[in-house]
């Protein structure tokens, strides 16, 4: 295959050092390909790609054609074999990703890891390892490829490197996100998944469902995107593993189309656990041995994506502790507790997450499914309808040096603001909460001892 650069992905103490193999195999690969031709109009991009082999068509609803399903993103590829791309076809992909957001690539079955890494890395972004400590550690990496990740609900045996047989469990998180944004500085910009083993062949189930970033912001009102436009995010790392359906209407109402926790499960924004350090890291640009690591990170809510430059209402509902709201005449800060930002995300949310505007994606071994993480969202499917079943994926993820920017940022520099002073808002709202509740303890205390001295 004729591709672009890959970075040497050096491990941590986790994985073994021979994993720099990939960039020995791929030592000749000169840069990545660059999008361009976001601009041009979509019958000439048609038009070109077919030139060179290539055509789009729409993604469809598994079982249900007669159901909508989106058109503002998501597209099925033809006539790419990702292992034997030209030069001209690379550009293409890429520029199809940007344009489309999600690419469905079928009939990938024959690819090799080599494979795997040389078309994930034609995309100008960085191989992630997720190191010690990051719930993705369960997950198994294919010891000269360790930014594949094996993940799923099967057994293994002698897979790719991965010796001896190994049973995997699925246990990803059973609400709509993006991966890393509450976890990391540099959530990752690009995923991507190839099928090796399909649940519920035949029949409904163990489908991953895409929403679009993009559309939930249109979907606000004036009012809305004007405040959303003002707010950070401030997230925990540790995300909150219990959610709760919401009502909407979607193809399969028995999927926990969730995007908030249980109450009791919901983290909040207290003096005891602001500030706790992340376990989210990643190998630096360089590929060597430095690692980006965050406190809880504090993320734009809608985020102008680096390369389209649109604008995507984008987070986490389930994982956030807090907000804090940039006042529109930069005369001051409003801090908002995680209560009032969970309620606020979840219910603009909800709205980009309801049938039609999402594409459940129907798994058959070979599916290569590469999409932008900063304007979709994904969820995997409830636990029950994999039950039993196997459903074995390579995952790839990639990431930036660039923390998510939107017009927040822009506002706060005029305001003379930085992220630091967003953080000491929160960590005095957080400081005062603690004092009030001790406080309100105390009076407390001191009304029941007066009561009982008037007793005696």
């Amino acid at each position: 295959m004729t591709c672009a650069r890959v970075v040497a992905s050096p491990m941590s103490m986790a994985v073994p050092m021979a994993a720099v193999d990939t960039a020995a195999t791929l030592a000749a690969a000169s840069r990545p390909v660059t999008p361009r031709g976001l601009e041009v109009s979509e019958p000439a991009f048609i038009e070109h790609a077919a030139a060179h082999g290539i055509t789009f068509g729409p993604v469809s609803h598994p079982f249900a054609p007669e159901h909508a399903c989106p058109t503002h993103f998501g597209r099925v590829v033809s006539g790419a074999d990702v292992a034997q791309l030209n030069p001209a076809q690379q550009q293409i992909l890429v520029d199809a990703l940007y344009r489309y957001g999600l690419l469905h690539v079928p009939g990938q079955d024959h690819l090799s890891p080599e494979d795997e890494v040389a078309f994930a890395t034609l995309f100008d972004y960085e191989v992630e390892n997720l190191l010690a400590g990051h719930p993705a550690t369960a997950i198994l990496r294919i010891p000269q490829h360790p930014c594949i990740n094996v993940q799923g609900n099967a057994t293994i045996s002698d897979h790719h490197g991965i010796e001896g047989t190994r049973e995997l469990k699925f246990t990803a998180s059973q609400s709509w996100h993006t991966d890393g944004i509450s976890q990391l500085v540099h959530p990752p910009v690009i995923g991507s998944f190839l099928c090796m083993e399909a649940p519920c062949k035949g029949r409904k189930g163990g489908e991953t469902r895409f929403a679009c970033a993009e559309r939930a912001f249109e979907l606000l009102t004036d009012a809305e995107r004007e405040l959303c436009l003002r707010l950070k995010i401030k997230y925990s790392n540790s995300a909150v593993p219990a959610t709760v359906p919401l009502e909407t209407e979607t193809t399969w109402p028995e999927h926990p189309n969730s995007v908030l926790p249980r109450p009791e499960l919901a983290p909040e924004l207290t003096a005891g656990n602001f500030g706790d350090a992340t376990v989210g890291v990643r190998n630096s640009e360089a590929g060597n041995q430095a690692m980006a690591v965050s406190v809880d990170p504090l993320q734009p809510l809608v985020i102008t994506h680096p390369v389209t430059k649109r604008r995507g209402l984008q987070g986490m509902p389930k994982a956030a502790l807090g907000a804090v709201e940039v006042l529109p005449d930069g005369s001051g800060l409003k801090h908002w507790t995680g209560p009032e930002a969970r309620e606020f995300m979840g219910r603009l949310f909800q709205r980009a997450v309801s049938a039609p505007l999402i594409y459940p994606h129907k798994w058959v071994e070979g599916d290569l499914i590469v999409y932008d993480q900063w304007r979709l969202y994904h969820v995997p499917p409830p636990l029950h309808e994999i039950e039993g079943e196997s459903r074995l994926h390579h995952r790839i993820r990639l990431t930036g040096t660039q923390h998510p920017t939107g017009e927040v940022d822009a506002l706060m520099a005029s305001c003379g603001l930085t992220d630091d002073d967003l953080e000491a808002a929160l960590e005095r709202a957080a400081v005062d909460a603690a004092e009030a509740v001790t406080a309100a303890a105390s009076a407390g205390a001191a009304v029941a001892a007066s009561a009982a001295s008037s007793k005696l």
